[in-house]
């Protein structure tokens, strides 16, 4: 998520001060068109693939607004793609299913939070084509990621419905297609979207064991190195 936090508070600076204090930028399993697992949170907690039970953290998870935040992006998932199912209701990816998936488990500080978080500083997240991100006005960016891991795709919830202040068991997941675990490849591909960016996938890293790539480091590597090679030339 902290790709997603730096281009929000890029967007909109103005290019004096990005030239000013801002050479480049590494990004690393941005989820850049949002991830089904987002959705988890919200519903029943996620542990984040630590050994607690599945709703450790939902009493985090379920008021954040970083959930809705990073709910899929209804253009590149394409709204009626059905990514949560009960016994007798399927939601889709539209932005009025997520509404209603959060209005009927009580999540009421998500709900108010959703169309603030979806469309701000510029960014469009649930264009019709896609997420749109506006021009950043930075020199560099370059997205690292993995790809080649089994992604959870889709969400089967074993409850005829939801209902609020009754917190539904953990899912299972339907559908699988691949990324780094997390996040789908499409989704960390959409960096490719923001002008100027450049995406390096690296086979078989997840989500975070990526930090722990040899070829993650050497592409760090001359990145900056890259950089103070430009900053002799000026001098």
């Amino acid at each position: 998520m902290g790709s997603m936090v730096v281009i929000n508070y890029l967007a909109g600076k103005p290019k004096s001060w990005t030239d000013a204090y801002i050479s480049g930028i590494v990004s690393v399993s941005g989820p850049y068109g949002g991830s089904p697992l987002s959705l988890q949170g919200s519903i029943s907690g996620d542990p984040i693939g630590l050994p607690f039970y599945h709703d450790a953290f939902l009493d985090i998870q379920d008021n954040s607004p970083s959930g809705p935040w990073l709910f899929p992006a209804s253009g590149l998932w394409q709204q009626q793609e059905i990514l949560v199912r009960t016994r007798t209701r399927n939601y889709t990816a539209s932005p009025e299913d997520y509404l209603l998936l959060l209005t009927e488990l009580n999540r009421s500080e998500q709900a108010k939070a959703f169309p603030i978080v979806r469309n701000d500083k510029g960014i469009h997240y649930d264009a019709k084509e896609g997420p749109f991100y506006p021009q950043l006005n930075i020199k560099r960016l370059l997205a690292l990621h993995g790809k080649g891991t089994k992604t959870p795709a889709s969400l089967y919830y074993d409850v005829d419905q939801f209902t609020p202040n009754q917190d539904p068991p953990a899912p299972h997941y339907t559908r699988w297609i691949d990324g780094d675990g997390v996040v789908d490849y499409k989704s960390l591909e959409y960096c490719k979207s923001i002008p100027g960016a450049s995406v390096v996938a690296i086979q078989g890293q997840n989500h975070v064991g990526i930090l722990s790539s040899k070829e993650l480091h050497q592409q760090l590597l001359n990145f900056i190195f890259a950089d103070v090679e430009e900053e002799k030339m000026q001098q």
